[in-house]
């Protein structure tokens, strides 16, 4: 019987020869112990603080300020209901809600063609009873609880939602309907610009579009 063939002594020596200089380089590249020491005890630093989520600011509760009477605010526009309350709030309290619109974080704002917007107090849904319900921000809730006092929303259906749009000179929406998940009652507060144009009464087959120069 022919002799046993001796083992493979080189590939056995090139096995621990890659071993050794893996260790070599992982050593070369190790840090000295007192680096290494230095970075372990160095005390990390402080998370950044969390975006502002809130404004330190209320819409006052004033008696001088225009209450909702359907005859005396009516519009004639073509569509049953629609009303316009001019100068509801003072220039200072306008002033004070740009400041608070422009003191939302970043992440609160959805960028959309033609516009941006912040949608507040929850998610409107054709599940969950037609609404994911979220805190309005304080500032935001003032301003919907003085709508109530002044009548423009009645006290057992108070608005519970918000859209707010910012629009650029030359952006706009195009004419809509927000659906059933609504409640047959919104209100407009335009700020910082002239009043958009009133709803009216869709045309079957017609094409629309409209660009407002409202800033918010």
């Amino acid at each position: 019987w022919p002799a046993p063939a001796p083992p493979n002594r080189m590939a056995i020596d090139f096995k621990m020869l890659m071993r050794e200089e893996r260790l070599r380089a992982r050593e070369r590249h190790a840090p000295p112990p007192a680096a290494a020491a230095a970075l372990l005890s160095e005390p990390r630093s402080p998370p950044p603080p969390l975006p502002q989520t809130d404004v330190d600011w209320a819409l006052p509760s004033r008696n001088d300020r225009p209450e909702y009477d359907a005859e005396a605010h009516a519009v004639d526009c073509g569509v049953r209901g629609i009303a316009h309350i001019a100068e509801w709030c003072s220039a200072e309290e306008e002033e004070a809600m740009l400041r608070c619109t422009d003191g939302a974080p970043a992440h609160r704002w959805t960028q959309l063609r033609g516009r941006r917007l912040q949608s507040l107090g929850g998610t409107p849904s054709s599940s969950d009873g037609g609404m994911t319900r979220e805190p309005l921000p304080s500032w935001v809730q003032s301003v919907c609880d003085e709508l109530v006092r002044c009548g423009v929303f009645p006290h057992d259906q108070p608005p519970n939602h918000v859209l707010l749009n910012e629009y650029r000179p030359g952006q706009g929406i195009d004419p809509h309907k927000d659906g059933p998940l609504y409640a047959p009652r919104v209100a407009i507060l335009s700020l910082s610009s002239r009043a958009p144009p009133p709803p009216h009464a869709r045309r079957p087959g017609a094409a629309y579009g409209v660009s407002s120069q409202a800033e918010l």
